[in-house]
């Protein structure tokens, strides 16, 4: 699924994705496979699992 990144927070080192769906889901960094930290704005593709982001991709 295709989304942007609302909000990551460094100390937390976890962050929030809107979905093209219309939906948000919750992402720890671990899922995270880009080089630099995300960032707010970030166009992402991600796997959704219920209310969780999963294997997140910066496009």
């Amino acid at each position: 699924m295709k989304g942007k990144v609302l909000d990551f927070n460094e100390e937390s080192r976890a962050g929030v994705i809107s979905g093209d769906d219309g939906n948000r889901y919750a992402f720890a960094i671990n899922e995270w496979k880009g080089a630099a930290l995300p960032k707010a704005g970030n166009k992402i593709d991600f796997s959704a699992n219920g209310g969780n982001a999963e294997a997140i991709y910066v496009e």
